[in-house]
């Protein structure tokens, strides 16, 4: 008779003591977490510790930062006379050079052959001009005419005298008695006519003529009364009028050569004036056949193979500028000469120093705002090339011993901003006023704040013992600044 072994099934066997396990396992879990609750309820809280930052008193400023190019303050470009060639280069390209240097030497012949034409013409016309104009001339010409003034003012009197020798006048005042009639030959001596019974004889002898008054007229001492004429007093008379006329119309030639003189020596004066100009001109275009550095600064560009009114070359100057623009909010306050920082990307951590040159007067709008190119002189910046690009820093506002915290520090909540002061293990909120904030800091305001106060920054958490910074407060103040559209940098 065979004995049989039978074998229980694993499967079968197995499972329900895995079910006790679990059941056993979920308990302890359950336990364990109610044995923690109450574990963590019991037991005191874990207190709260902060990052914190002293209240100081300094300044805080305001800066209007834009971003320009340099350029050169001056640039000045020589360009080929048409004619002209280059002889000599004395300057390379990107040297420095000083005002006055020499960088190029031209040649131009049609240019040299003006200058001397144009010279030629000028000593002529002066040497007309001192011809015309020379005193021994012009003084020989007065003396002529001053004579013949003289020789007819002689030929007046004469004619005078001998016109009067013929005139028959009342000796005294009185009534006239005419003795001869008009056309009557009288010899010389002969009563010719009486006043008040005063016999007047005849001056000479002759015809009677021109009788100017009438019997019994009475007439006054010395008034002419008949004239007598003849033929020796006729001739003379006739003589004296002909040297008068002669005298008169050498006169007026002598003065009409003298006008015309003077203005031949106008006319000549006006052609060395000219003379000058076109000859000074012809100077100054040779001259700048020798090319020289107007001022101070840098060849940017060099073109010796330049010709028919190409550009040679262009020099910019050692002063470097660099125009950037500005809010209408801050340009108010940037004025001429004020201090400038200046930082280039090609030379990071590295501050250079300028001045405000020149403010725009009119601004540039765009998208509903304004803003006006300020362009700022660069101090000692050799190291900087044309063409860099720049950052400027402009202050334009400074608060002075203000009261400054951390901007971590503020809590903003509508148009209230606070901050938090701890003192030993206490903490306490300070209504703040702003002034002024850049990136970092504030200068505030503060009735119950003063400087050494500690104010919190940041909270380290108890859970997790991980620092959690105020970023809801600092977002809070930041969009509440952007709305009232004050910043600082």
């Amino acid at each position: 008779m065979a004995t049989v072994m039978l074998r229980p099934d694993p499967r079968h066997h197995s499972w329900p003591f895995k079910r006790v396990y679990a059941v056993v396992g979920v308990t302890l879990v359950v336990l364990g977490g109610v044995v923690y609750v109450v574990h963590r309820a019991a037991a005191p809280p874990t207190p709260l510790r902060y990052l914190s930052a002293l209240v100081r008193r300094g300044a805080l400023s305001e800066t209007a930062s834009a971003t320009g190019e340099i350029v050169p303050a001056a640039t000045d470009t020589v360009t080929m006379p048409r004619s002209a060639h280059v002889e000599q280069v004395m300057a390379h390209l990107g040297q420095t050079v000083s005002q006055g240097q020499v960088l190029v030497r031209l040649s131009d012949p049609t240019l040299v052959s003006q200058m001397a034409t144009a010279h030629a013409t000028l000593l002529a016309y002066q040497s007309q001009v001192a011809v015309d104009g020379s005193a021994a001339s012009a003084n020989a010409l007065r003396a002529q005419i001053a004579q013949l003034m003289d020789t007819l003012q002689v030929a007046q009197a004469s004619l005078a005298r001998v016109a009067a020798k013929g005139q028959v006048v009342a000796p005294a005042a009185g009534s006239v008695k005419l003795a001869v009639a008009s056309g009557e030959t009288v010899s010389a001596g002969q009563t010719v006519v009486s006043v008040d019974g005063k016999a007047v004889g005849a001056p000479l002898a002759g015809t009677v003529s021109a009788i100017a008054v009438a019997n019994g007229q009475r007439v006054a001492a010395g008034t002419v009364l008949f004239r007598i004429t003849s033929s020796t007093l006729s001739q003379t008379v006739l003589s004296d009028d002909s040297q008068i006329a002669g005298l008169q119309l050498q006169i007026d030639k002598l003065k009409a050569q003298q006008q015309g003189a003077s203005a031949t020596l106008a006319q000549a004066q006006a052609q060395v004036q000219q003379s000058q100009q076109a000859y000074a001109a012809a100077q100054q275009a040779v001259g700048r056949l020798t090319v020289t550095a107007p001022f101070a600064g840098v060849v940017t560009a060099l073109n010796p193979a330049a010709s028919g009114a190409g550009r040679l070359l262009t020099i910019s100057s050692a002063t470097k500028v660099v125009t950037v623009p500005v809010p209408e909010t801050q340009i108010t306050q940037v004025r001429p000469g004020e201090p400038v920082q200046i930082t280039a990307s090609a030379f990071p951590g590295q501050t250079f120093r300028g001045s405000v040159r020149s403010v725009a007067p009119v601004g540039l709008y765009s998208n509903g705002a304004s803003t006006f190119p300020v362009t700022v002189a660069v101090s000692g910046a050799s190291a900087i090339r044309y063409g860099m690009s720049a950052q400027v820093n402009i202050t334009v506002r400074t608060i002075p011993k203000a009261l400054l915290v951390p901007l971590a520090a503020l809590h903003s909540a509508g148009a209230r901003t606070a901050v938090e002061v701890i003192s030993g293990t206490t903490r306490h909120r300070v209504p703040v006023h702003i002034l002024l904030e850049n990136a970092t800091a504030a200068a505030i305001r503060a009735r119950r704040l003063t400087a050494g106060d500690r104010v919190i920054t940041a909270v380290l958490g108890a859970s997790s013992g991980k620092l959690h910074l105020k970023a809801k407060g600092r977002t809070l103040h930041h969009a509440r600044r952007r709305g009232a559209g004050k910043k600082a940098r």
